[in-house]
């Protein structure tokens, strides 16, 4: 049987120790725990590091699908096809962004059944919406 290693936070803390109890140390002693330079540092470090233009720091993932299905143009009017078993907080985003969930079943691998896009569209449409986007 094939053995998947799991994730070790404290090997990966252990190994960067200094640098992670520094960070931690500066964030606290400045007072700025939302946002601000270090959240900006950030930004532009990670757009440079993938070659893009900009990058946005976010609370959470409810607030990371609301803010990419708003830099998309999805928002009323629109419908979003994703999983029926997925976290609250991905209907969540959906709704803040003004879209409308529409729920699909998963196939035998647990991710979002392709082959139910076809009635999504059709689902969307009856309720004069348009399929905007798809949150597997």
């Amino acid at each position: 049987m094939l053995t998947v290693p799991q994730s070790d936070p404290g090997a990966s803390y252990a190994a960067n120790r200094a640098a992670l109890d520094a960070a931690r140390q500066g964030a606290l002693a400045s007072g700025w725990y939302l946002l601000g330079k270090n959240v900006a540092a950030f930004e532009r470090e990670f757009a440079s590091w993938g070659s893009m233009s900009h990058a946005l720091g976010v609370a959470n993932g409810t607030d990371a699908i609301t803010v990419a299905l708003k830099a998309l143009g999805i928002g009323e009017g629109h419908a979003v096809a994703t999983v029926s078993h997925t976290a609250v907080a991905s209907i969540v985003g959906i709704q803040l962004a003004g879209a409308t969930p529409i729920l699909l079943d998963i196939d035998a691998f647990y991710t979002l059944d392709a082959h139910q896009l076809d009635s999504a569209r059709s689902v969307a449409e009856a309720n004069g919406l348009r399929l905007g986007a798809i949150l597997p």
